[in-house]
């Protein structure tokens, strides 16, 4: 065995080149030290550096005790492991304080590409950071970390790692598989980003404490961690930074895959606009379907089927999931008409038309509605509301109604003034024109108070007409002293 081999056996492979060297020359100055006195009293050189090597110690027992008191001297300072505690500890305050990364569906909505990518970073940094104190035998490090992870776990006001990257994940995985299979996995995308980032951080916490843990006993156990340190570091945050890159943009392209489907049904869109109120006007009950049709075409409008081959692939697959979701189909009665061009949506379109045919072809009905679920044939009981009104008002002029109250009144009065108009029907029944609407009001009863302890209220109105005279009204609210639903009607 050369002089190198032997002094090589005895340093311990965990600490930094410069101790290493220094080590190095300390022993191989002893080793040539005593080889010197050797050969001064008769020995050969080669016989001299054997005997002086010997005299150092072979033994296995020795050799452990001189690495483990190098270990102890050289290798790990206390200050190494007060530093990996605090960097996860100082990491998530600063960001459990600022919220500039965390995804929060009250608070932020939707994490922006930049904090996915900032996000995933951080969770690859600290897995980069275990993996550090791993190859570097660390093992106080490692300790430190898993407790630090525990703290973080413990504590109930910050949310501990910025959970963007897993909400990212959880889009991403059902984006590419929508993408690239007949799935459609929209009701996945909604559901299940947002559980994963706020379960997701916990569990990643708990599994890096564990793993902590369980490393920091295997370099105590092993005493010497194979490694090549620097090589491997560089591969592994290379890796980190072009898979926190490649998450954030295919985050990108799934989130506005997913905008997507509120191209025809956005829950937004709370009131009927002027332009599908006047094509409603304009579109006469009792003409041919042919005619109505082409009418509709001519306006720029399509039928669902006609309108369906128009779309791509993953278009296909949006729609048809908006249109199971809305209940479009109102049992085959009605047959809906879509924008030809519309590729887009905002919060105040909804150009929808509905034409219902007899039996002799004739157009028998037709309703005009907005782009939100549907609970009933008509439209949507609960959505969005985006002007507010004196619902004390309404129900003051709900209740001073009357049968045989005009229809273009009873509209002016609650769809205008106080209300929004986001359903209306139109059918011929023995020559009797019958008109249904639904209206939204939302607010503060104001100086109005019939009840003061309503504060802000969803109030829902439905209004039957014959030949434009009101013929049967129902009001609806839900009543929270009473915990109930409220209805009146006018019959």
């Amino acid at each position: 065995m050369t002089v190198n081999e032997f002094i090589n056996s005895f340093l311990p492979d965990n600490i930094s080149k410069k101790k290493r060297q220094q080590l190095y020359d300390e022993m191989e100055c002893h080793i040539l030290d005593r080889a010197d006195f050797y050969i001064e009293i008769g020995y050969d050189e080669e016989t001299a550096l054997a005997k002086s090597m010997e005299c150092f110690g072979e033994e296995n027992e020795m050799k452990e005790s001189i690495k483990k008191d190098f270990e102890e001297l050289y290798h790990e300072r206390w200050y190494y492991a007060l530093i990996a505690g605090l960097i996860p500890l100082i990491f998530n305050t600063v960001i459990g304080f600022t919220g500039a990364f965390i995804h929060s569906a009250d608070k932020l909505g939707d994490p922006s590409d930049s904090a996915v990518f900032i996000s995933s970073l951080s969770v690859g940094f600290v897995i980069l950071q275990i993996a550090f104190c791993f190859m570097k035998g660390l093992r106080k490090s490692l300790i430190a970390t898993g407790v630090s992870n525990l703290l973080i776990l413990c504590s109930l006001i910050l949310i501990a790692y910025p959970q963007s990257a897993f909400f990212a994940l959880a889009l991403n995985a059902s984006y590419l598989l929508e993408k690239f299979t007949p799935l459609i996995m929209k009701g996945v995308a909604d559901s299940l980003p947002d559980l994963l980032s706020f379960s997701g951080a916990f569990i990643f916490i708990i599994f890096i404490a564990a793993v902590s843990f369980v490393l920091a006993g295997t370099v105590k156990r092993k005493s010497k961690v194979e490694h090549k340190t620097l090589k491997v570091f560089s591969v592994l945050s290379t890796v980190v930074v072009t898979l926190s890159f490649f998450s954030s943009v295919i985050y990108s392209n799934a989130d506005n895959y997913y905008r997507k489907y509120r191209t025809w049904f956005n829950p937004r869109n709370d009131t009927v606009t002027e332009k599908t109120l006047s094509v409603f006007d304009s579109l006469p009950l009792g003409c041919t379907y042919k005619d109505a049709t082409a009418y509709l075409e001519h306006l720029g409008y399509i039928n669902t089927e006609d309108y369906i081959k128009t779309l791509s692939r993953n278009e296909k697959k949006m729609f048809r999931y908006n249109i199971s979701e809305m209940d479009f189909s109102f049992d085959g009665e009605y047959i809906v008409f879509f924008e030809k061009e519309r590729k887009s949506y905002s919060s105040d379109e909804n150009g929808f038309i509905f034409i219902k045919p007899d039996e002799n072809g004739l157009i028998s009905g037709k309703g005009i509605g907005v782009a939100c679920p549907f609970e009933d044939k008509y439209g949507s009981k609960h959505h969005y509301c985006g002007k507010v009104f004196d619902t004390g008002k309404c129900e003051e002029d709900f209740i001073s109604a009357e049968k045989g109250d005009s229809k273009y009144e009873m509209l002016k009065k609650f769809a205008e003034e106080n209300g929004h108009l986001y359903s209306l029907f139109s059918e011929t029944e023995k020559g009797i024109q019958k008109d249904y609407c639904r209206i939204h009001s939302y607010g503060s009863p104001s100086e109005h108070n019939l009840n003061d302890y309503n504060k802000d209220r969803d109030i829902f109105i439905q209004l039957w007409f014959a030949d434009g005279k009101l013929e049967k009204a129902a009001f609806e609210y839900y009543d929270f002293q009473y915990n109930k639903e409220v209805i009146r009607e006018i019959k």
